[in-house]
């Protein structure tokens, strides 16, 4: 069973154990800051404020709100309330992926606290900085963290903070795979939280116990402490912790290979995850479902999740949850005999995990590679890999794991022609399955078992193991049918019971009747015999005709249903053809939509391949930085590849800098940004053209040869901004710019708002009827000036109610953040561009530079 993520961290760290606020307190918070408040209290009910905004993680209104808390406290002197704005604009950060930022914020707020003697501070940052170097799967460091807050919230016996330390820790230490040491951890948590009846706490805390008891193969414990957990969590209306248990409770289902409620479970949790817009937990979901669908045998629907979840991870830098990705995509391309790749996938996973020194994902990938060297009939290498799954997965107390790779060693014992080894391995396996309530691993050990005692010629025994793994088999597959008739068989029997008993006593109660009318009869008999031989004559007779009429309609009636039962069979079997029909043409449309994700998945990963050859040309970092004192650059392709890119060059002194928006985006975009580089790298760098507007001019002429212009009429090109820069005797420097429909903005020291230079109204590769060209315009500016260049994708993309970002927009977030580094101000345009992009689809490619001169 891949691993259970706990990315609870998120959850813990929102909540921290408070229950989750209502409307109503947040607008009491903000009627009082109305009110005649003393600076401190203002200072306190911004940091209440901020505290429910992060909850809501509600990002703009946040650092809006910790901006506000700094600027006051700075002036008061209070530095508490620097503390705690710089802690929640840093929890916000590590939320929404930002690590590297975030330490940097927490290591302010940690030293303001520090030089103040601000005990209580000082602990919450170490909880934060321990969250950050957790999620980086750096688990000394968060340790180290994690046991400095604890030391200081037990020096003042502060018990929620203890109990979020104890949180942390048990967090930390499952993750290294020292449950032992996670459940104590988590026990002394959850005793805080009932202690001082933290709920929300509480519920974060059953979920944990849960996922080690099923770490532990424990499953009946592990979901009954998921729903106590669930139920709180719905009480307490938390999305966060709902989706978490949800998601478990999946877990649990899948294991026991009940996949519709397990589907059932993981979707209600993505659709929350979704909703809420947290990438990292949706990543989780998407690898679930993933896997639920390869355990059914939907190779094409689970790669589709399983890219999705690798793609999230990689761009959120999550390493331990790559590694479950690349080894369930692994797994099925070794279910669909693609060794190669499975080995390829395998290998990437078996790296990251030396790195983070994750035993569980070291134990799982050396069984994963030991199970595909069999299959390539290396049967040496693959024992050596199994036997340090197995050593590993014994050191972890992992039944399930020490169970699926004993099975597979036996196997390769099989293909050494070890055959009484390769039999106690399997049997060693089974009975752990068996133990456990592990069905598949039963069916998979049964299958191998019979395999091998039939090799040696005892088919008794291959028989016994042969039907085990029939019954298995059909568990799997029948679970949630066999279950229902079940219950139709219960409901039937019961109603056939009942209707048993009426009958009986309507029998007898026709019994009674008759006795009793049988006495009256014999008492009148005499008096009335007569009569009755009368009646009795005349009731013959009747008799007589009615059954003579009822022949006749009898005869009748057989006549018309002899007509009808021959039109049914008829129709029967027209229905029997039709549903024929249809069944072959659904098999058809599977087939060729299996082809079709088949197809797509190798298209996908061909514009992977391309993506990784774009970013090879575009600068390095490390170029970038020695180029330019500071900058930063936000580039967010809308597809895989990007049809806007950057461009950094030098020629003598002159520093040459771009950006280029071409024509489209994904593949499109991509070609033509190709292009472009290329011709600019023989523009600039072979024929050392250093002038702005010819760099321009030059690459309008050789995209209008490149393209063929002249013969196909193609209006495919580019809008660029160019800029060169040039260090003056006078301190000072001289910016050329020249434009192709894109300006040029900045904002010098006295500048009341950003400034904006127009470029040319020409597009490089648009035909014109007259001789307009490209023309430079140059400026002297003092150090400390900020430029801009970008495409227009950031200012055009809309939000949920197709409204745009907007020039203006752009431009008052620029002024409004121009004090602040250039690195502060990229985090604060990303941030203002994920809330306008909620619940929206991206809808051009986006880059944005800033660079200080």
């Amino acid at each position: 069973m891949h691993k259970i993520w706990i990315c609870l961290l998120s959850l813990f760290i929102i909540s921290k154990g408070l229950a989750q606020q209502k409307n109503n307190t947040l607008d009491s918070l903000l009627g009082t800051l109305k009110k005649d408040l003393s600076d401190i209290e203002r200072v306190d009910t911004y940091t209440k404020i901020i505290e429910i905004y992060r909850r809501k993680s509600d990002s703009t209104q946040l650092v809006k709100y910790a901006n506000e808390s700094i600027r006051l406290s700075k002036k008061i002197k209070y530095p508490q309330g620097i503390v705690e704005a710089y802690y929640n604009i840093g929890n916000m950060l590590s939320i929404k992926g930002y690590q590297s930022n975030a330490i940097e914020t927490y290591q302010k707020a940690f030293k303001i606290a520090e030089e103040n003697n601000y005990a209580a501070g000082q602990a919450k940052v170490y909880r934060g900085l321990g969250s950050v170097y957790w999620r980086a799967s750096k688990y000394q460091k968060a340790l180290e963290n994690y046991t400095g807050s604890l030391k200081i919230e037990q020096k003042t016996n502060n018990l929620p903070g203890i109990g979020s330390s104890y949180h942390g820790l048990g967090l930390v230490s499952y993750s290294e795979g020292n449950y032992k040491q996670s459940l104590e951890y988590s026990k002394q948590a959850l005793a805080i939280y009932q202690k001082t009846d933290n709920q929300l706490g509480i519920s974060q805390i059953y979920n944990n116990l849960g996922i080690i008891y099923q770490r532990q193969s424990d499953y009946p414990k592990a979901i009954d402490i998921y729903r106590k957990s669930l139920k709180i969590a719905e009480r307490l209306d938390n999305k966060y912790a709902a989706a978490f248990n949800y998601n478990n409770i999946g877990t649990i289902y899948s294991a026991q290979g009940n996949y519709p409620l397990a589907l059932s479970a993981y979707f209600k949790a993505l659709k929350i995850r979704e909703k809420l817009g947290n990438k990292p937990l949706t990543a989780q979901s998407y690898h679930n479902i993933g896997t639920v669908y390869s355990e059914q045998d939907d190779y094409a629907r689970a790669l589709q999740y399983h890219f999705k979840s690798l793609d999230l991870n990689k761009q959120l830098g999550k390493q331990t949850q790559a590694i479950a990705s690349h080894n369930a995509i692994g797994t099925i391309y070794q279910l669909q005999k693609q060794y190669d790749k499975a080995l390829g996938h395998y290998k990437d996973a078996l790296k990251i995990a030396q790195q983070v020194g994750n035993k569980h994902y070291l134990a799982q990938t050396y069984q994963l590679i030991g199970e595909a060297q069999v299959y390539l009939k290396k049967y040496n290498e693959a024992s050596n890999y199994l036997l340090k799954a197995i050593e590993i997965g014994n050191q972890l107390g992992d039944k399930s794991r020490v169970a699926n790779a004993s099975i597979i060693l036996g196997r390769a014992n099989q293909g050494l022609k070890k055959y009484v080894k390769a039999i106690k391995q399997i049997k060693r396996g089974l009975k752990i399955a068996q133990e456990i309530g592990h069905t598949q691993t039963i069916k998979s050990g049964a299958q191998y078992l019979a395999q091998t005692y039939g090799m040696i010629g005892n088919f008794e025994s291959a028989y016994k193991a042969q039907v085990l793994f029939t019954q298995m088999k059909d568990s799997l597959k029948n679970k949630a049918n066999t279950k229902q008739i079940t219950q139709l068989a219960a409901n039937y029997k019961f109603e056939k019971e009942k209707d048993s008993i009426r009958f009986n006593q309507e029998k007898e109660r026709v019994a009674l009747n008759a006795k009793l009318a049988k006495e009256k009869l014999a008492s009148k008999l005499q008096r009335n015999i007569n009569w009755f031989i009368s009646f009795g004559l005349l009731a013959v007779i009747v008799f007589a005709v009615f059954i003579f009429r009822s022949r006749q309609k009898q005869k009748l009636l057989n006549n018309t249903l002899s007509q009808q039962s021959a039109e049914l069979t008829e129709m029967n079997e027209e229905l029997q053809q039709n549903q024929e029909e249809i069944t072959t043409q659904r098999d058809d449309i599977e087939q060729k939509n299996y082809l079709l994700n088949q197809q797509n998945d190798k298209i996908t990963q061909s514009i992977k391949a391309a993506r990784t050859i774009q970013e090879a040309i575009l600068p390095f970092e490390q170029r970038l930085s020695k180029e330019i004192k500071e900058h930063f650059i936000i580039y967010k392709p809308r597809d895989i590849v990007s049809g806007d890119f950057y461009w950094l060059g030098n020629v003598g002194d002159k520093r040459i800098l771009g950006v280029i928006d071409c024509t489209g985006h994904g593949i499109p975009g991509a070609f033509m940004s190709m292009i472009g580089f290329t011709l600019l790298n023989e523009i600039i760098n072979t024929q050392q053209i250093s002038d702005a507007a010819q760099v321009l001019e030059k690459l309008r002429k050789e995209i209008h040869h490149a393209l063929k212009q002249d013969y196909t009429g193609r209006t495919n090109g580019m809008d660029a901004a160019f800029i060169t820069l040039e260090d003056t005797p006078e301190s000072e420097i001289k910016v050329t710019f020249a434009g192709a429909k894109r300006p040029l903005w900045y904002i010098e020291e006295d500048s009341p708002e950003v400034q904006v230079i127009k470029g040319s109204s020409i597009s490089v590769g648009m035909i014109y009827n007259d001789n307009r060209v490209i023309t430079n315009q140059t400026f002297l500016f003092k150090p400390g000036t900020i430029l801009y260049l970008g495409s227009d994708g950031f200012t055009d993309q809309n939000d949920v109610h197709r409204k745009k970002f907007g020039t203006n927009r752009l431009k008052r977030t620029l002024y409004k953040n121009r004090e602040k580094s250039l690195n502060e101000q990229k985090q604060l345009l990303q941030l203002a561009l994920e809330e306008h992009m909620r619940y929206t689809e991206q809808r051009d490619d986006i880059l944005l530079w800033g660079i200080k001169l």
